[in-house]
């Protein structure tokens, strides 16, 4: 990996491009990255929830990523389903 804003899964942070803070006025949030490792571990806990019981919340807890909201998840986990869809 190696690069700035990514992702190692295996210290349980996620990665943000952009490197301003968040105390700004007016500034945006930084962007969630999904990287392969972070959709693995959401995978995994979709996996093993089942995706009509999936819920953010849960989901959530079963990744263990700390800097992650309820919203990155619950947004990703609509447009996996919506990707099922197709």
């Amino acid at each position: 990996m190696g690069e700035e804003g990514e992702t190692d899964a295996a210290d349980g942070e996620c990665g943000r491009d952009g490197s301003g803070s968040s105390g700004g006025k007016g500034g945006k949030k930084a962007r969630l990255i999904w990287t392969p490792a972070l959709h693995a571990r959401f995978l995994a806990a979709v996996q093993q929830l089942g995706i009509a019981n999936a819920v953010p919340k849960t989901i959530l807890r079963m990744m263990g990523v700390g800097g992650m909201t309820r919203e990155n998840v619950a947004s990703h986990l609509q447009k996996y389903r919506l990707y099922l869809k197709r």
